[in-house]
């Protein structure tokens, strides 16, 4: 359902703009002068590893956890050196925590694991290497948006061969974040319209995906928690 309002919202939006700037000359623009040529559109597998940064008095990080995703990713071609980038990922990040709660129940593990699921939009800038024998290798960085769509916490109990204890924690989380990525990678010709890529790439949020005041007002904690969602990935994908 939230994924269906994010969209709806989406398209209202671009209505809207349409309508208030029908007028202006950049609505006049011919987008049949766009090379087309110049697009290009592939796939990509992301498996990363993901952790929570905390700023509170009582919950704090304890550890990276194993994570993978998929995305749809779109290229811009300025010229041989420079494009713009874009595209859609889906992916989970998250981590482990502990605070004084966890800490003093008896019947869990001292930790436990919080998991977000997104829709991530980035947009950035890549610079690419003249290709060599069919390889060339290229560094990139930009901005992220994201959309939260699930958001849960699993507690492990000390019994043994028990299920974790999973609670939905939707309503404590903030439904976007912003945040910044970087990379470097390389790329390989497989034909004159297929192209192989791997790349490793950094990525943070730079405002919290907690909802802080949901966490005070639900009696979870006396301060509001800042969390901020970080991972490194190694993406593989096909450009066509």
């Amino acid at each position: 359902m939230r994924l269906v309002n994010i969209v709806l919202s989406l398209l209202l939006l671009s209505q809207l703009t349409i309508a208030q700037y029908r007028d202006n000359p950049l609505s006049q623009i011919d987008l049949s002068k766009i090379n087309m040529e110049q697009f290009s559109f592939g796939v990509r597998i992301t498996p990363a590893i993901a952790w929570l940064n905390t700023k509170h008095n009582d919950l704090e990080a304890d550890g990276a956890t194993m994570k993978i995703g998929a995305g749809i990713v779109a290229k811009y071609e300025i010229n041989s050196i420079l494009s713009v980038i874009s595209g859609v990922n889906f992916n989970g990040v998250g981590g482990y925590v502990f605070d004084n709660e966890s800490l003093n129940d008896v019947t869990t593990k001292d930790n436990y694991k919080i998991n977000y699921l997104q829709t991530e939009i980035p947009i950035g800038i890549k610079l690419e290497t003249p290709k060599f024998q069919k390889t060339s290798y290229f560094i990139q960085g930009g901005g992220l948006l994201g959309f939260v769509l699930e958001a849960n916490e699993k507690r492990q109990s000390i019994s043994a061969n028990s299920n974790p204890i999973k609670t939905d924690i939707i309503s404590l989380t903030s439904p976007t974040t912003v945040g910044f990525f970087g990379g470097v990678g390389l790329q390989y010709q497989i034909s004159k319209s297929l192209q192989f890529f791997g790349d490793i790439t950094y990525k943070n949020t730079i405002t919290s995906i907690a909802n802080g005041n949901e966490y005070v007002l639900k009696n979870r904690y006396t301060e509001s928690p800042t969390i901020l969602p970080g991972s490194l990935e190694l993406s593989f994908g096909i450009m066509f």
